[in-house]
C-alpha cells in the first residue's frame, strides 16, 4: 500500500504529453521550471517508515506467539517458512 502512495512521486513536477497523431510521448519539466527530484526522498521516506513499522511489529507478534502457542508455534513457523514477503523475507 505504500508503494502506491510513493511511486507517483517518480515523476512529481513532470508532465507527460501523449500525442494523438503519431502516438508518441514526450516528457516535459513542469510550466514553473520545478526540480522533480526533490519530492522523490521526502515521500519516500513513508516507505521505509511503513517497512521497518512492519519488521518490528512480526518480530514482536512472532515473539509472543512463542510464549502463547509453544511448540506449536514452532511447527507452524517451521511451515510457513516466509513472514511478510513469500521468497523474500
Amino acid at each position: 500500500m505504500s508503494w502506491a502512495y510513493c511511486l507517483p512521486t517518480w515523476l512529481a513536477g513532470y508532465h507527460i504529453q501523449h500525442s494523438i497523431l503519431t502516438g508518441e510521448s514526450v516528457v516535459t519539466q513542469g510550466s514553473r521550471g520545478e526540480v522533480a527530484g526533490l519530492a522523490i526522498p521526502i515521500t519516500y521516506f513513508y516507505m521505509l517508515y511503513f517497512a521497518v513499522l512492519l519488521v518490528h511489529r512480526e518480530n514482536r507478534d512472532s515473539e509472543n506467539c512463542r510464549k502463547k502457542y509453544g511448540d506449536s508455534w514452532d511447527e507452524y513457523c517451521r511451515i510457513v517458512r516466509w513472514k511478510i514477503v513469500p521468497g523474500v523475507y
